[in-house]
């Protein structure tokens, strides 16, 4: 039985419909935005839960995707928080990724039937194509040129076709996968419970290399150049140049890496004893850095010159200036509305957390009346 990936806000807006290196200049592949800093962000709509929700999608198409219990998908508009339409799958979901042009996919899977890879329409929920996927246990779901490819934390792994779901290839690696994979138009980069970095060519599933380890991997990027940049449980980042395992810089910091994005300014690092860097793409060294208040709740979301964070179990979210580290704003959240997860920037101006029991959205424009 498929285990629901524990991300309660997931980021899956992707340029041009696939998860590039390129694209990762923005939040874990997300299309980046051009927002005002001059204008605060202000409250415009809150949603109430009707039930547990284990994840939230948002899409270029300015639509908010919430996963419910007993694999129900409901679309709400990010202006105004009206709900658009509800699918019901049947199931749990275990991943869902947002394809701008092509649709919604959802990975789901019970205990009887196993794991579905199906395409929803973005307008309607209709369901496009339903196919069955071998993978199972955790799964991380993904874009590479064309194709969709799945891997599950049992070391599974198979490349989809985005338009019918047919199965162009899977395999089995020898470890287990925990930290999600890093995706590019041509390849796909998984770390494994066994310290090794898997380098996959998606076309054909063939081998490109192994990338060995000194300690498990714990965050992982690729950078503009396809290069490959790992953080690990010792609170190490190293710049790997290509599959050889060949090394470029290495960067030490004080705690575990939980964080590591590629931005247009550097490498933005976050390590468990709540420090925030940027480092530098070429030499690894430190442009800025800045303490946190507590570990952050997931990875930040940049927009160009600045990103958006929240730090755990805390009820403000923070937009911060990605040259020189120096805080813009501070959004107040409520008293006791802590983030469960980053935020996402959707609709050019919306920005949409997850908050307990609830999804909340603030924008730096004219709200839209309901």
């Amino acid at each position: 039985m498929l285990k629901i990936v524990a991300t309660f806000l997931v980021l899956t807006m992707v340029q041009a419909g696939a998860v590039s290196a390129s694209s990762q200049k923005a939040s874990n592949g997300s299309e980046a935005r051009s927002v005002d800093i001059a204008t605060p962000f202000k409250k415009c709509w809150e949603y109430q839960f009707e039930n547990t929700v284990k994840r939230a999608v948002a899409s270029t198409n300015g639509t908010i995707y919430l996963s419910e219990p007993d694999g129900k998908v409901r679309a709400i508009s990010a202006k105004s928080g009206q709900v658009l339409w509800v699918t019901e799958l049947g199931g749990d979901i275990a991943a869902s990724l947002a394809i701008p042009g092509v649709g919604l996919a959802v990975v789901t899977g019970t205990s009887s039937t196993g794991a579905k890879l199906r395409l929803l329409n973005f307008d309607t929920g209709l369901v496009r194509f339903s196919s069955p996927i071998a993978v199972s246990g955790e799964v991380f779901l993904g874009r590479s040129g064309s194709r969709l490819v799945a891997v599950g934390s049992d070391g599974s792994i198979g490349a989809y076709d985005s338009a019918n779901g047919s199965t162009l290839w899977s395999k089995k690696l020898g470890s287990g996968v925990k930290i999600k994979p890093i995706f590019s138009d041509n390849s796909v980069a998984v770390p494994t419970v066994g310290k090794t970095i898997e380098l996959i060519l998606t076309r054909n599933g063939q081998a490109l290399g192994t990338i060995r380890t000194d300690h498990p991997v714990t965050a992982l990027a690729f950078r503009e150049n396809e290069s490959i940049v790992a953080g690990d449980e010792r609170g190490n980042v190293t710049n790997y140049r290509d599959a050889s395992g060949g090394v470029w810089w290495r960067f030490k910091s004080g705690a575990k890496i939980g964080t590591i994005i590629q931005t247009e300014e550097g490498m933005l690092v976050g390590s468990y004893d709540n420090f925030l860097y940027l480092i530098s793409n070429y030499s690894g060294d430190v442009k800025w850095k800045r303490r946190m208040g507590s570990r952050l709740a997931d990875d930040p979301f940049v927009s160009k010159s600045q990103l958006f964070l929240t730090v755990s179990v805390e009820d403000t979210a923070l937009s911060i200036d990605l040259e020189t580290g120096k805080i813009i704003e501070q959004i107040e959240l409520g008293e006791n509305k802590y983030a469960m997860s980053s935020p996402v920037l959707t609709d050019g101006s919306m920005l949409v957390f997850s908050i307990p029991d609830a999804i909340v959205a603030y924008s730096n424009s004219p709200c839209v009346s309901k």
